[in-house]
């Protein structure tokens, strides 16, 4: 199957997807569970051979993103990008990943967007809402590879022709 998500520590509480159809918060000192929560998965191939089919996925390996009291999560066991209140686990919206080439990265989080890489470019999702607030898409047949980052400055972005720098609103710096 898959291995789960790395954990995330944020305001004392341990954040963990299997990538198995849970996600669970614990308090990091004591190791309570605040919340357990089910999330909608692919389908389990079924099949009579004696070695199980790979699932499907929509999403790469991803750390759990927070920001202030959002939980953000992106399981390889489904197709959902799922935003969550830290503290009850409560749904506060999901979005389903469409993009059938290529599985898609969470980048980072901000006050204003969460970033999500793909193979054609970058996604910014308003954090509140889950809506779309812009797209950048690489010129000239170039491509999205690898992990980038969020920096204070701007968004650190790798493709096949360089490291390419945005701007927080998705405009190309130049460099």
């Amino acid at each position: 199957e898959s291995a789960g998500s790395p954990v995330t520590v944020s305001r004392g509480i341990a954040l963990y997807v299997t990538n198995l159809g849970v996600m669970v918060a614990v308090e990091a000192r004591t190791g309570r569970v605040r919340w357990l929560v089910r999330y909608r998965q692919w389908p389990s191939p079924v099949d009579q051979d004696i070695l199980p089919k790979p699932r499907r996925r929509s999403w790469d390996i991803n750390p759990i993103l927070v920001q202030g009291t959002q939980v953000f999560s992106a399981p390889t066991d489904s197709p959902f990008l799922f935003a969550r209140d830290l503290d009850t686990g409560a749904p506060s919206w999901q979005l389903r990943q469409t993009a059938a080439k290529s599985c898609a990265t969470l980048l980072g989080v901000t006050t204003q967007s969460l970033l999500v890489t793909r193979a054609d470019g970058v996604v910014a999702l308003d954090p509140a809402t889950g809506r779309q607030s812009w797209t950048w898409r690489p010129t000239g047949g170039d491509g999205v590879v690898g992990r980038g980052a969020v920096t204070r400055d701007g968004i650190l972005v790798p493709t096949r022709l360089g490291l390419q720098r945005l701007a927080p609103d998705g405009t190309l710096r130049v460099t």
